[in-house]
């Protein structure tokens, strides 16, 4: 069983059409960190394929509850939550026709939000991962008058 788990349309590359899913949790409550895509055949069967990892890279964080989202080839997984309570979560890229993740560790929310101001299906996602550019804005330390 998987729940939790984050799933994609890919529109471009070598994945196109295929519906890929990223992540989840198991019954026995473990972060997964796999990658898999559904695809259909020109004779209409349907069938679920594993997406590689390039041997000897670095592999993707294990997570559930997280959000994914195609920009082009590239499969950007976002927040969630990992095996290991307070975990920082960061942002994680999967480069469909390399093959390779990357780690993003030192971007910031905001740099992310300008980043992908001209995408707004991504700018959707970020808002509700990681909260809107006014919430984030707002001081806890500012008084009102």
């Amino acid at each position: 069983m998987r729940a939790y788990h984050s799933a994609a349309l890919c529109t471009l590359g070598s994945a196109t059409g295929m519906m890929v899913t990223f992540g989840g949790r198991t019954a026995d409550q473990s972060a997964l960190k796999d990658t898999w895509g559904l695809r259909r055949h020109r004779d209409g069967r349907w069938d679920w394929v594993k997406a590689p990892y390039k041997a000897g890279l670095e592999e993707p964080l294990a997570r559930y509850q997280h959000s994914t989202i195609f920009v082009g080839t590239l499969m950007l997984v976002l927040g969630g939550r990992t095996n290991t309570v307070g975990e920082n979560v960061q942002l994680e890229v999967y480069e469909t026709e390399s093959s390779e993740w990357r780690k993003f560790n030192s971007i910031m929310k905001l740099d992310l939000m300008e980043l992908f101001q001209k995408v707004p299906s991504l700018v959707q996602k970020l808002e509700q991962t990681i909260g809107s550019k006014n919430q984030r804005s707002r001081s806890p330390n500012t008084a009102s008058s």
